[in-house]
C-alpha cells in the first residue's frame, strides 16, 4: 500500500507541475516545474520498482504491468509536453495535455486506484488470516503450559513420594 500510494502521490505531483508548466511565463518557474516533473518521476519510479520486487500473485502482477504500461505511456506524453513547452509551442503542449494525456492520465489514475483497492482487500484479508494465527497459537501456548504444570506437579509428588517412603 505504502509503495503504490506514495507513486500514486508523485504521479499526481507530475500532473499538477505539467498543467503549471503551460500556465506560468516566469522561465524560473518553468525550469522549477521542469526539475520537478524529473524529480517526481524518478521518485514514482523508485516505488514502483519497489512495488513489483513484491508481487506475489497472478492478479497483482497483471494489474501492475497495465498499470506500469500507463506509466510508461503517460512519461512518455510528459516528456513531448516538456519538448513543446521548452521550444515555445505551448499551444500544442496545452492540446496534447488537455487531449492524450488526460486521457491516459485518467486510465493510469484508475490502474493506481486498482492496484490500491486489491492491496487494500488483501491486507485486511492478511490482517484476519493473522489473528486467526495468532488466536491458535496463544491457545496452543496456554494448553502446553497447563499440560507442563500437571506434568510438573505429578512428577513432584511422585519424587516426594519415593523419597519420603524410605523415611
Amino acid at each position: 500500500l505504502e509503495y503504490t500510494g506514495n507513486a500514486s502521490v508523485y504521479y499526481q505531483r507530475v500532473r499538477f507541475n505539467a498543467l503549471k508548466m503551460i500556465v506560468v511565463d516566469d522561465v524560473g518557474q518553468l525550469d522549477t516545474c521542469i526539475t520537478n516533473i524529473k524529480d517526481y518521476s524518478e521518485k514514482a519510479n523508485d516505488f514502483l520498482k519497489k512495488y513489483e520486487d513484491g508481487i506475489i500473485s497472478d492478479v497483482d502482477r497483471k494489474q501492475f504491468d497495465t498499470l506500469k504500461q500507463q506509466w510508461e505511456q503517460y512519461k512518455s506524453l510528459i516528456a513531448n509536453i516538456v519538448k513543446l513547452v521548452q521550444s515555445g509551442h505551448k499551444e500544442q503542449a496545452q492540446s496534447l495535455i488537455l487531449g492524450d494525456a488526460a486521457t491516459v492520465g485518467t486510465s493510469l489514475q484508475e490502474s493506481f486506484d486498482k492496484v490500491l483497492q486489491y492491496n487494500s482487500n488483501d491486507t485486511e484479508a492478511r490482517t484476519g488470516n493473522n489473528t486467526k494465527l495468532a488466536n491458535t497459537a496463544i491457545l496452543t501456548m496456554i494448553i502446553v503450559i497447563i499440560v507442563a504444570m500437571i506434568v510438573a506437579i505429578m512428577l513432584g509428588i511422585f519424587l516426594s513420594r519415593i523419597i519420603s517412603n524410605p523415611v
